[in-house]
């Protein structure tokens, strides 16, 4: 008799048209925003959330990308933040926030190419230590290298990434995997795997590789034979973000979402991807990817934060999400709290 009334209270509930759905309504996802009046505040208010005190700190170029790519893994390590600079100068609010935090250890990454040795010079009550290579690829290989240094043996040590060192968005979305799991990412152009990667792999034993885009971005032949591979991408830099995000993170909860048509917001965006524990997301200024909307409204996701300003991700952007008002960074709360209305 019980299953006749179930079976008829699910007929009726289909034929009203209300059959359940996994779809939260708009108000169960809390939106908050993160910036700042330029990229180089962007990073300091992303530090600012993300850590109260650090004696480590990195510092990259708030202008130029290559160099940056690796830093977010190597300030998932050093438990510090990843600010931007000016090539000569470091900005005011950079420098506050070097002090605010207690940072003892400020790790340039890059050339003097794109952080100059004047920034360096600047930096004179710091313990200033500067990681680069002849090119962004060795640049990326000699973190990875720094990277093992510091880092125990763990199951996470036999890995590492590979994304085009040419183009950005794909080695942005991998930062926040990348910087929860302290896997390093090594850079290729897609022709070659260079000597230093190939010594690297070899030196550290590594046998497991990320794949980090499409064929046309990293290719797997560029693999030596012993090395077994995953692959992270999709049709396009949206889809390859979304792809990282069901691959590489489990009951998220918090999502950080930036812009994938520009590359600073979501260089400082790494650090907080680990504080949140949950994936970057990338989308354009215009509409978030369809399939990106049902990820965050049809799961357990509690939280966006959005890294950057309204001019690159205007508040309309966001009310397929939700169309309550976008709160500020300062009421984010306890991230391992459900978000208070």
């Amino acid at each position: 008799m019980k299953k006749k009334i179930l079976s008829f209270i699910l007929i009726f509930t289909i034929f009203l048209g209300l059959t359940p759905k996994n779809t939260k309504a708009d108000s169960e996802v809390y939106l908050y925003r993160i910036s700042g009046s330029d990229r180089f505040e962007t990073s300091v208010e992303v530090s600012n959330v993300s850590y109260k005190k650090s004696e480590n700190a990195i510092l990259v170029s708030g202008r130029d990308y290559p160099d940056g790519l690796t830093g977010g893994v190597l300030a998932s390590v050093l438990n510090g933040p990843v600010l931007l600079t000016d090539k000569n100068s470091v900005p005011t609010s950079v420098k506050n926030e070097l002090s605010r935090l207690g940072v003892k250890n400020v790790y340039i990454v890059g050339g003097t190419g794109t952080v100059s040795k004047q920034v360096e010079n600047s930096l004179s009550g710091y313990n200033v230590k500067r990681v680069s290579g002849s090119n962004r690829i060795e640049t990326a290989t000699n973190v990875a290298k720094l990277i093992r240094t510091l880092t125990d043996y763990n199951s996470n040590t036999r890995y590492f990434a590979l994304a085009n060192g040419y183009d950005f968005p794909d080695a942005l979305a991998v930062g926040g995997y990348l910087a929860n799991t302290k896997i390093p990412l090594l850079l290729t152009d897609n022709k070659t795997l260079s000597a230093n990667n190939k010594n690297f792999i070899s030196n550290y034993n590594i046998g497991r590789a990320i794949l980090v885009g499409g064929t046309s971005s990293v290719s797997p032949k560029l693999l030596p034979s012993n090395v077994n591979y995953a692959s992270y991408s999709g049709s396009d830099r949206y889809k390859t973000s979304l792809d990282i995000a069901k691959k590489g993170f489990s009951n998220v909860k918090t999502v950080v979402l930036t812009s994938g048509e520009d590359f600073p917001d979501a260089l400082a965006a790494s650090t907080l991807s680990k504080y949140v524990d949950g994936p970057i997301l990338l989308t354009n200024s215009k509409s978030i990817d369809s399939e990106i909307v049902k990820y965050i409204k049809n799961g357990n996701i509690t939280r966006l934060i959005v890294v950057g300003g309204k001019g690159k991700l205007p508040d309309s952007l966001l009310e397929i999400i939700n169309k309550e008002q976008i709160k500020g960074p300062e009421e984010i709360g306890d991230i391992n709290e459900p978000p208070k209305g």
